[in-house]
């Protein structure tokens, strides 16, 4: 999802030398680190707005709803 929405840079968690030249890398290249950096506010400006987060709020609530056999 990361790298698919252009919004930062994989690096396994469980590998100190994986994030440090996920880091290094950001370091060496501003232009970079400042474009993901963009993305990354674009896509929290786009999907954690209050409407859209009421709407999966509500989709969760009919879920259960729906699933427990019961009506609004």
């Amino acid at each position: 999802l990361v790298a698919a929405t252009g919004g930062g840079m994989l690096a396994k968690s469980s590998e100190p030398a994986d994030i440090a030249d996920a880091l290094l890398t950001l370091w060496k290249d501003q232009d970079r680190a400042r474009a993901l950096g963009r993305a990354g506010y674009q896509r929290v400006r786009e999907q954690f707005t209050l409407d859209h987060m009421a709407e999966r709020v509500e989709a969760v609530y009919r879920e259960a709803i729906e699933g427990s056999g019961g009506t609004r």
